[in-house]
């Protein structure tokens, strides 16, 4: 940067024209002085008059005050709470450039990674009331998500992002939970689907948390419309009887049903996890008694349908109530004698499995948001002519694949799921083959 240029100051407001579309509902301009502005609210294409917020040594931020040339992609937001609330922050967007976006979001992270070629959309079924698992804060002042950028509550009674019945129980949660003289809780998080919902409802470790306590709240709950409640002190989870009554069913195919838990992880937009699971499904191929190897398996989400066709598959996965729903479902589809499940660290069981010598033919995962860091020589070492990597986090996923690259991979597939719509996340299927 040239020292004689005049430097930008907070407070300054600039006219500029926004270049490119940024996640988090930035759009991206070049200040007077050479630096790169994230512009918040602004979207690419258009000229705005920008607040500046912020300054970096590399770049700045700032906020859209006003639209002066309005991108012929804007539209009026859904929600009410837009620019409020934290939950979205594309939905000034159209949808389709929203998908447009993020394809483009996902081929710049994987650019360096062999063989990569831009992405196949999976766009949302609905990119409304797509949401069938949602996890609220609890406050004094009610039930909501945080603020944009900041840990203030700000109180739901309606998202239009969330499925039907999320939005049956939102506008008398907060009563719900104000009665009675037990704590509160810090979070709820409902899952949802169809005409039935369950609740579990997370208390800080040391709460006292009687069983009056739980009754009334169990009470309150159920005369709202939820099916059950579960309760969790800490990373302590109450029992919960695992049955299908219990359950909320994500997958229902002839010969294969797949049932999502209160309290344990599953993926919140059903219909996008659906195409996530036929993408899958088409990239292994029939099994025909071949092996694979699912890592973070989850409850089954993967390893079940693999099985069905034909696989022999090991899943591993750390979290034991999932583990056991993993073997239930098995069970429940007449696949027990084809699945084995571990229940372990994914970075312990890969150094046993070579250890034995152990060779698959299919590896998938679908690990965390910071990715499977160090485990691909361990992935690699099971000798898989191909492997499925499913992630949240494209920059966790270049990181892996360029490890995979480096021993022998090759990208031969790439896939942008649209897991949440009017949001900067993208969920990326990534195919790679031994060379």
């Amino acid at each position: 940067m040239d020292k004689s240029t005049p430097q930008n100051q907070t407070g300054e407001k600039l006219e500029l024209e926004i270049y490119a579309q940024a996640g988090g509902g930035a759009g991206l301009a070049r200040a007077p002085d050479g630096r790169v502005v994230l512009v918040d609210g602004a979207l690419a294409g258009e000229r705005a008059l920008v607040l500046v917020t912020q300054v970096r040594k590399d770049y700045l931020a700032g906020r859209c005050l006003k639209v002066l040339h309005a991108s012929p992609h804007r539209v009026e937001p859904g929600c009410k709470l837009f620019g409020i609330c934290g939950g979205c922050d594309l939905m000034h967007l159209r949808y389709e450039a929203q998908l447009e976006a993020k394809a483009a979001w996902l081929s710049h992270a994987l650019a360096k990674v062999p063989g990569v070629s831009p992405p196949d959309l999976l766009p949302s079924p609905s990119p409304w009331g797509y949401r069938n698992r949602v996890r609220l804060q609890v406050g004094a002042d009610g039930v909501g998500f945080f603020g944009r950028k900041s840990h203030k509550l700000i109180p739901l009674d309606n998202c239009p992002v969330s499925a039907p019945m999320i939005n049956r129980l939102l506008p008398g949660l907060a009563q719900a939970l104000s009665g009675g003289k037990g704590p509160r809780p810090a979070w709820l998080e409902i899952l949802a689907h169809d005409d039935l919902a369950f609740c579990t409802l997370g208390f800080k470790d040391k709460a006292k948390l009687g069983r009056a306590n739980q009754r009334n709240i169990y009470l309150a709950l159920t005369d709202l419309g939820a099916g059950g409640v579960r309760f969790s002190l800490g990373s302590r989870l109450g029992a919960w009887p695992l049955q299908k009554e219990n359950a909320v069913q994500y997958l229902n195919r002839p010969g294969l049903g797949l049932w999502a838990f209160p309290g344990l992880f599953c993926q919140v937009n059903f219909g996008v996890n659906r195409l996530l699971i036929e993408t899958m499904e088409n990239q292994a191929g029939p099994g025909k008694d071949r092996e694979a190897l699912d890592l973070y398996c989850g409850s089954g989400n993967f390893t079940l349908p693999l099985a069905k066709a034909g696989w022999r598959v090991l899943g591993v996965e750390c979290v034991g109530p999932a583990r056991a729903a993993a073997d239930l479902m098995a069970d429940w589809n007449g696949l027990g004698p084809r699945v084995t499940f571990n229940t372990g660290q994914v970075g312990r069981a890969l150094k046993e499995l070579n250890e034995r010598g152990r060779r698959f033919d299919l590896v998938v995962l679908d690990p965390p948001r910071a990715g499977a860091k160090g485990l691909m020589p361990r992935i690699a070492a099971c000798g898989p002519q191909k492997v499925i990597y499913v992630s949240c986090h494209p920059a966790a996923l270049a990181r892996d694949a360029l490890a995979l690259a480096e021993l022998g991979y090759q990208a031969s597939g790439l896939y942008a799921g649209d897991m949440f719509p009017h949001t900067g996340h993208v969920e990326a299927v990534l195919i790679m083959e031994r060379a």
